[in-house]
């Protein structure tokens, strides 16, 4: 075989082959690898990490987009999953379960009884002290001492007799000390009594179902499976 013709027409093309062979190695290899990013001595290693591990973000973001746009749309899946056949069945159920007591319904949601207890005393604690606190915001002593004072002076004198012996300074005297008794009163038992009876409450509206709830709020049956 000529020799020229070997160098002149063989080399050249095998050579660019072997040349693009490898840079098309290294090319891909960039795309893929290293996953993470390589550091020398606290410096980043140039091209580290690789084009789509670098830009996976990026990527899944975009593929989102064209999964949520493109390929699964919002109509799609509300063709497909608000067919009678299927929206019947779940408003069935989700109107039993409104037809359960709220302490069976609550026991499945929480996990069990006992669970259910502890987060009911817990609400039971907490509605008391917000109405305790609510009660002394109202500042119902200052309340109690002066509109009850007005009442008293009102009623006594509509009594000529009574108006002579009893004067503002006795009513006056007379409803802060009542007033004094109810705020020793509030401190010291206003708390068990309105913690058991909003226990009480409580109790009570667990063994009604949530559909008696919203009947007594005005929403009946055919209103609220009509509205899920």
């Amino acid at each position: 075989m000529d020799w020229e013709f070997v160098k002149e027409y063989l080399i050249p093309p095998l050579v660019g082959g072997v040349i693009g062979l490898i840079t098309n190695y290294i090319a891909v290899k960039m795309i893929f690898v290293p996953r993470t990013e390589k550091k020398i001595f606290g410096f980043t290693v140039p091209f580290t990490p690789g084009a789509i591990p670098k830009g996976k973000k990026r990527l899944a973001k975009s593929a989102g987009k064209i999964v949520a746009n493109q390929l699964f749309t919002k109509e799609d899946i509300s063709d497909k999953m608000l067919t009678e056949e299927i929206e019947k069945p779940l408003i069935d159920r989700m109107m039993d379960i409104l037809s359960e007591d709220i302490r069976n319904t609550g026991e499945i949601l929480v996990g069990n009884a006992d669970r259910y207890d502890e987060l009911e005393r817990s609400f039971t604690e907490l509605l008391t002290e917000k109405i305790i606190e609510a009660i002394k915001n109202m500042d119902v002593l200052e309340i109690i001492r002066v509109e009850g004072g007005k009442i008293t002076k009102e009623s006594l004198s509509a009594s000529r007799f009574l108006s002579l012996i009893v004067s503002d300074r006795i009513v006056d005297s007379i409803m802060k000390n009542v007033s004094d008794k109810m705020e020793v009163f509030i401190d010291t038992c206003a708390k068990d009594m309105v913690e058991d009876v909003t226990g009480t409450r409580i109790r009570d509206l667990g063994e009604r179902t949530p559909l008696n709830v919203l009947e007594q709020a005005g929403y009946d049956k055919e209103f609220v499976r009509k509205n899920l």
